[in-house]
C-alpha cells in the first residue's frame, strides 16, 4: 500500500488533513481510497497561532510544542516600528505572497525555489511583551529538510539587521 498525505490550513486557521492510500485490488487495478480528516488546529483563542501538525514540516513560536518550538522575534522600542519593519522584510521577500495583514497579525504564502511547493506562514505581534510569533508550515509532504526553520532564521536576522539600522 502507498500513502500520500496532503495538509492543508483553510480559512480562520483550520486544518484538514487529505490521505490517499492506494493499493492493487485481487484483479490487478489499482484502487484509490481518499479520506479528508478534519484535525484539531485552530488557536486557542484568537491571540494565538495555530499548532503544528505532527509532522516534521513546521515550526511555530506559539505553545510549547516538542521539535516544532522556534523562539519568537524580539524586539525593542516601538512595536508599531518593529511590526511596520517585519512587514516590510516579509514583502520585499521574492518567494512571499502576502494574504492578509493588519495591525497585528500577518498571513502570507512562500515557494520553494526548486520544486515550488507552497509553505503557509503566519505571524502575530505580541506587543505587551515585545514578541513577535512566527508558525511556518509545508502544505504537502511529511518532512520539509528544516526548509521552514532555515526560512524564519533568515527572516529574523533580517529583521533584527533593519531595527539596528537608522532608518
Amino acid at each position: 500500500m502507498h500513502l500520500i498525505s496532503f495538509q492543508t490550513v483553510a480559512h480562520r486557521g483550520t486544518c484538514s488533513e487529505l490521505r490517499v492510500s492506494m493499493r492493487r485490488n485481487r484483479s490487478g487495478y489499482l484502487s484509490i481510497n481518499p479520506k479528508v480528516k478534519k484535525m484539531n488546529q485552530t488557536p486557542n483563542s484568537l491571540n494565538e497561532l495555530p499548532p503544528c501538525p505532527n509532522s516534521p514540516n513546521c515550526v511555530c513560536s506559539d505553545g510549547q510544542q516538542n521539535g516544532h518550538w522556534i523562539s519568537p522575534i524580539r524586539f525593542t522600542g516601538s512595536a508599531k516600528v518593529a511590526w511596520a519593519k517585519w512587514l516590510n522584510i516579509i514583502k520585499e521577500e521574492k518567494t512571499a505572497t502576502i494574504i492578509e495583514s493588519n495591525d497585528a497579525s500577518l498571513r502570507a504564502t512562500f515557494r520553494t525555489p526548486l520544486l515550488k511547493f507552497v509553505d503557509d506562514f503566519q505571524s502575530r505581534l505580541d506587543s505587551s511583551n515585545q514578541l513577535i510569533h512566527i508558525r511556518s508550515a509545508s502544505r504537502v509532504g511529511y518532512w520539509d529538510l528544516g526548509t521552514n526553520r532555515r526560512r524564519v532564521e533568515r527572516l529574523r536576522k533580517a529583521f533584527n539587521r533593519s531595527m539596528d539600522s537608522r532608518d
